[in-house]
């Protein structure tokens, strides 16, 4: 009995599958080119301001698609945790196979905690972010990022990592209940401290945006990170 069972469990299985593969999917794959900018303020060794300054383009640097303005107030527990908080002014703009208007304006705030765990030759960064958006009426959107990254030596007297990272999102009601998966990113790439205040970071990045049961936008990024710390 257990073997029959075993045996229909795996066709069934292999019919999943075979359909899934045979189902068409409509993949709408773009390709873009973001940079960004840092710009973190010590006040002592807990608190600290940070503005991002984001410019992302689709179709390479053909299209403009988002500009990201994200200041942003962090306190750093005894424990290595980190508690920040801020806002993002973001313009979304139409390129081809968006969906979007020709222009949106999004307002957020955000709530973030984060913490970084160091291990023997690597080290483990995560954070999760809940933000409260108002773009087209008000939403709720959790992020959770999990990266790890690995010294490699140093290239002319400059330390390099290698990275790799994934972040999920997912949107909220107004009662914070999970509703859908928004987004998903993959990024990996180098990281060059270029000296204690200047950090280089570059690599490809994915994101996979699923717009129904059967299509989904498939970007392809090349990303560039300056960040200085003053």
């Amino acid at each position: 009995m257990k073997l029959k069972i075993t045996s229909i469990s795996v066709l069934a299985l292999l019919l999943s599958l075979t359909s899934l593969k045979a189902q068409d999917y409509d993949i709408n794959n773009n390709f873009g080119l973001w940079n960004e900018v840092f710009i973190t303020k010590k006040f002592d060794s807990k608190w600290s301001a940070t503005n991002e300054f984001h410019f992302r383009s689709g179709k390479f640097a053909a299209q403009r698609d988002q500009i990201l303005i994200r200041p942003s107030l962090s306190y750093q527990f005894d424990n290595g945790i980190k508690f920040s908080s801020g806002y993002t002014y973001i313009e979304n703009y139409n390129y081809e196979g968006s969906g979007r208007a020709p222009k949106a304006i999004e307002n957020n705030m955000w709530e973030q905690i984060s913490y970084r765990i160091p291990f023997k030759g690597f080290s483990v960064f995560q954070w999760i972010r809940l933000e409260h958006r108002w773009t087209n009426g008000f939403k709720n959107r959790f992020r959770y990022r999990f990266e790890v990254s690995k010294p490699l030596g140093e290239v002319f007297k400059t330390p390099v990592s290698a990275f790799v990272l994934n972040e999920l999102f997912i949107v909220h009601n107004k009662k914070l209940r999970p509703f859908s998966v928004n987004q998903n990113w993959v990024y990996m790439g180098f990281d060059f401290n270029l000296n204690k205040n200047l950090r280089l970071r570059t690599g490809y990045h994915n994101i996979y945006i699923p717009s129904s049961l059967t299509s989904a936008e498939n970007r392809h990024i090349w990303e560039t990170f300056l960040f200085i710390t003053l």
